[in-house]
């Protein structure tokens, strides 16, 4: 999840899931059915880049033992690595 001036309603609904899921009050989701009986179901993470340190952040609400992704939800990810990556090497993603 990244974040900018004009947030779209996506988004905040994702920083509310992020955020209940926190708390442990969201309602546990299961977009492609129960994968095992340690599946605790969909995961909300934000994705940041800290110019700082040279490090790509990934943020989990919670202890997180495995991560499983569909193929769209992979290549979302990869996107959005690509896009800090480029963050911290000074090149604008809209160039």
């Amino acid at each position: 999840m990244s974040s900018s001036h004009h947030e779209s309603q996506e988004q905040k609904e994702l920083l509310k899931r992020l955020i209940d899921q926190g708390t442990g009050t969201a309602k546990r989701e299961y977009p492609n059915g129960r994968i095992s009986g340690d599946d605790e179901g969909s995961l909300v993470y934000a994705i940041a880049a800290d110019a700082r340190r040279q490090i790509i952040r990934i943020e989990f609400n919670k202890p997180v033992n495995s991560l499983g992704l569909t193929k769209p939800d992979a290549e979302v990810l990869l996107e959005k690595l690509t896009e800090k990556l480029m963050e911290l090497r000074g090149i604008r993603a809209d160039c």
